[in-house]
C-alpha cells in the first residue's frame, strides 16, 4: 500500500476521491475494502481499483490516470494515455 500511495504523491493525488481525505496507505487500505473489486483472490490489491481511484481523485496536474501495461518482459506504470 505504501508504495501505492507513494506513486500517486509523486503524480500529484494526495486526496481521496472526496477531496477532504488526505490519501494514505490506511485511508487507500479503507477506500479499497469498501469497493466491490478493491482486494481479488486471497487479499491481492487490484490494480485496476487503484486505477479508478487515481482516475477519481483530484490532482492539480493534466494528469489523467495511473494505468498498468504489462509488456513481453516487464510492468510498466505510466501515467496518462
Amino acid at each position: 500500500m505504501t508504495s501505492a500511495v507513494m506513486i500517486f504523491r509523486y503524480f500529484g493525488v494526495a486526496k481521496l476521491p472526496d477531496g477532504v481525505t488526505d490519501l494514505n496507505p490506511g485511508t487507500v487500505n479503507m477506500w479499497l475494502k469498501s469497493q466491490n473489486d478493491g482486494y481479488v483472490g486471497q487479499g491481492w490489491v487490484n490494480w485496476l481499483a487503484l486505477s479508478r481511484l487515481s482516475k477519481l481523485a483530484p490532482h492539480p496536474t493534466s494528469f489523467d490516470a495511473l494505468e498498468r501495461s504489462v509488456g513481453a518482459s516487464e510492468i510498466n506504470i505510466s501515467s496518462g494515455t
